[in-house]
């Protein structure tokens, strides 16, 4: 292919050729000129009132609502001093703060570290050594651009320069991949930690789909495993999932009643009619329990299965994993109040097809994203205006105000609606997708969240107007990838500049919980603080979940390290950006949210998978501007850092083992848990023999709570003895009125008491 050069003596705003002037208009994205000063120093200052002004409100607000702010805290962290918080939360160690919000949060806090020290390392040699150079040594290309004058634009093209900047690609792909690499080997102790803490029966619980129809029974399950696979006994006991829809309904409708009940007592009105519904309607539940437990007519294809050890559990994890396109699936068993049983019930005919309304609506959302990326940034772009436009008065008067806008709002308006970007997602993933697990649509939501934000922020400016336009024509013509990123991105570096300040204000408001405080002072007069604070968490999920967060804090990471040699001052507004995030998401985590559920960190591993495969279009990116703008050696030097990329990813797979334990540590856990299973029978020994109880009856807690009897017999047995307390409480006071009665009378008449009276006569004789 011919190379497309460029005239030394031309600047870097001059070179943009049409197709790359296309993408940024289509975009909204304004390429580099020389405002691009101008528009990021309004940028920061802007930026730092909103952060100035959070933070000041914050402390403020920290200590009139308590409760919102430091409704976790415990009493010894909790500081009477405005910012006494800030030293706090950052001096906080990964042990406690996983003690305080479990092993996901954890780890998110270790990504901010990891990511600073990354952005260390590279902004070191990169604004000490290399922004000089593109200043005194570049050959002053960049003229009209003061915002270039230290960033790759102010290199002529041909310069010598460009052969440093081949090994500053290698430079960036070692930090980074060795600093992501040695704390995936640090994550690892804290991840079999947590595996070994994994309390029983999930520990030893598997989630079966797809099972073969002749074994959709809880003993042929057990028999499947047993007989074909094993060919010795390992399952304890096992659950298949049956079809409760009828059941679920009655249910609802006796709790229906049951609370009409309760409303009917506490309004003192007869409610004999309604003890009659609930009574035909327990019965009617009683009969479809018992039905569907007799009965194998209603089973799935899904089941859990507990194995009788952890080994035989991991085995089986081995074998029929989904890479291993076996007739049965086997998955680790999500925390019970994790499951979404109605999804587990949902019929898979039906599934099927809300798996492809939801795959096609996703498709449809990438699709129809860039048009409305282009309507909202038509209007936060203002472009210079002709003299004789009705409206130039205020570009001839104001125009300062004009330089804010253009420098603040488009980059806030890209970040507000990617904002909305994952509720819509999480709409999606929870209508149409079988979701087992609650914990899956926050994975789910990471992964196509990173897509959407590398595609529609990263990669916006070589996109254009069509997605898919682009898709075919690098589909068709894969080497049309590295011109059409070489000829967009570099001169989109101040619009990047901007986004990364504007990120700070976004850390900023998310420290402020508007939306808890809101709902808070509005439910605290109706329902008190307690109950309101109840109300008022956990936080939007979709939005402020560790799904979105670390899609969206992995995506600042890696705008940082695509354009860190382009634009070197990115690293410290970064690292400026990832060190308040820190701050912020660790008070958060251990002060004031709710504990979520605990993946065991798998939302850290997949922010380090998606940051090193995103590192590629890094690479791609430097292969195309060192070839058009020096040499193909000089591309070819840069090109060749994916060797140690490759080495790095297949050294990981080799060694990084997190899904589950070792055989070694296993056989460690299950001594561990043996011997705790003998203080526990000789508890129960002990307990039977002074008490003549037997041991408390064992039921497998992954069976469908709505099977289970004992929940409706337990409410059954609470209401007659409430009854009967409350008959027992009238018959005392009938014969408390009875005796006061008797005694008034004997002192009026002058005689004895009645025999009824526990008193003696002569006590009450004159």
């Amino acid at each position: 292919m011919q190379k497309t050069g460029a005239d030394p003596n031309t600047s870097a705003t001059e070179t943009t050729k049409a197709p790359s002037k296309t993408a940024a208009e289509l975009s909204g994205l304004k390429q580099n000129s020389a405002a691009g000063l101008d528009e990021l120093l309004s940028s920061v200052s802007t930026t730092i009132l909103i952060v100035g002004g959070c933070l000041f409100f914050f402390s403020m607000l920290r200590t009139r609502f308590p409760l919102v702010y430091e409704g976790t805290a415990k009493p010894e962290e909790v500081t009477s001093t405005w910012f006494g918080w800030m030293s706090q939360s950052w001096n906080l160690t990964i042990d406690q703060i996983e003690d305080r919000a479990g092993l996901d949060h954890a780890m998110f806090i270790v990504f901010l570290r990891l990511a600073s020290r990354i952005l260390v390392s590279l902004a070191l040699p990169f604004i000490t050594i290399l922004a000089p150079l593109h200043f005194f040594v570049g050959g002053d290309a960049a003229k009209d651009s003061p915002l270039s004058w230290f960033s790759m634009a102010n290199v002529q093209y041909g310069s010598d320069l460009f052969w440093l900047h081949a090994a500053t690609v290698w430079y960036v792909v070692f930090i980074v991949m060795n600093s992501s690499y040695n704390a995936e080997k640090s994550f690892i102790p804290r991840r079999h930690n947590w595996l070994k803490r994994e309390p029983l029966p999930r520990g030893n619980t598997v989630l079966v789909e797809d099972l073969p129809e002749d074994y959709r029974s809880d003993q042929k399950a057990k028999e499947y495993f047993d007989t074909l696979i094993f060919n010795r006994p390992v399952v304890k006991q096992a659950a298949v999932v049956k079809k409760t829809s009828e059941l679920n309904y009655s249910i609802r409708r006796l709790r229906r009643i049951e609370d009409s009940i309760t409303e009917a007592k506490a309004k003192n009105v007869d409610y004999r009619e309604l003890e009659r519904q609930r009574e035909a309607v327990a019965n009617l539940v009683k009969e479809q329990q018992l039905s569907l437990l007799k009965s194998d007519t209603k089973n799935l294809s899904t089941a859990f299965v507990e194995f009788a050890s952890r080994r035989d559990k991991v085995i089986a994890l081995k074998m029929f994993g989904v890479e291993d396109n076996e007739e049965i699936i086997v998955s680790n068993a999500p925390d019970i109040p994790d499951i979404s049983w109605e999804t587990l019930c949902q019929d898979s005919a039906l599934q099927a097809t809300k798996d492809m309304t939801g795959k096609a609506l996703i498709f449809g959302l990438f699709l129809a994203f860039m048009p409305l990326v282009v309507f909202i940034q038509s209007v936060a772009n203002i472009p210079p205006l002709p003299t004789d436009h009705p409206l130039y008065w205020i570009e001839d008067k104001y125009g300062w105000l004009i330089v804010i806008w253009n420098g603040l709002v488009g980059s806030l308006a890209l970040s507000i609606l990617m904002s909305m970007t994952p509720m819509v997602l999480t709409k999606i993933f929870e209508t149409f997708f079988k979701m087992f697990d609650k914990s899956q649509s926050q994975l789910l939501l990471q992964q196509w969240y990173f897509i959407f934000l590398i595609i529609f922020v990263v990669l916006v400016t070589a996109v254009g107007n069509s997605l898919f336009q682009t898709l075919i024509s690098v589909l068709k013509q894969p080497e049309q990838l590295l011109w059409l990123l070489a000829r967009t991105l570099p001169f989109s570096t101040h619009f990047y500049l901007n986004y990364m300040t504007v990120q700070c204000g976004v850390e900023g408001l998310q420290m402020m919980r508007m939306a808890q405080l809101v709902k808070f002072t509005a439910l605290k007069p109706i329902f008190g603080e307690d109950r309101a604070k109840e109300l008022c968490e956990p936080e939007d999920q979709a939005a402020g979940g560790i799904g979105g967060r670390s899609a969206r804090l992995a995506a600042l990471l890696v705008i940082a390290l695509v354009f860190s040699t382009l634009a070197p001052s990115i690293l410290l507004i970064s690292l400026v950006n990832f060190s308040l995030a820190r701050v912020v998401y660790t008070y958060l985590f251990t002060h004031a949210e709710t504990r979520k559920g605990d993946s065991g960190g798998i939302h850290w591993e997949t922010q380090i998978k998606n940051v090193q495969y995103a590192l590629l279009i890094y690479i791609l990116l430097m292969t195309g501007v060192l070839y058009e703008r020096k040499n193909w050696i000089c591309a070819l030097i840069a090109a060749a850092s994916v060797t140690y990329w490759k080495y790095v990813m297949d050294k990981a797979a080799r060694e990084v083992k997190v899904e589950t334990l070792s055989f070694a540590e296993i056989r460690s856990v299950e001594e561990k848990e043996v011997v705790n299973v003998g203080y526990a029978k000789q508890f129960y020994s002990e307990f039977q023999r002074h008490f003549g109880q037997p041991e408390p009856p064992k039921r497998f807690e992954y069976r469908q709570p709505e099977l289970d009897d004992r929940v409706f017999k337990q409410k059954e047995d609470d209401q007659k003895r409430d009854g009967e307390a409350e008959d027992a409480n009238k018959t005392d006071l009938e014969k408390a009125r009875r005796r006061d009665s008797a005694d008034a009378a004997s002192r009026t008449a002058g005689s004895p008491v009645s025999e009824k009276s526990p008193q003696p006569a002569t006590r009450l004789c004159f």
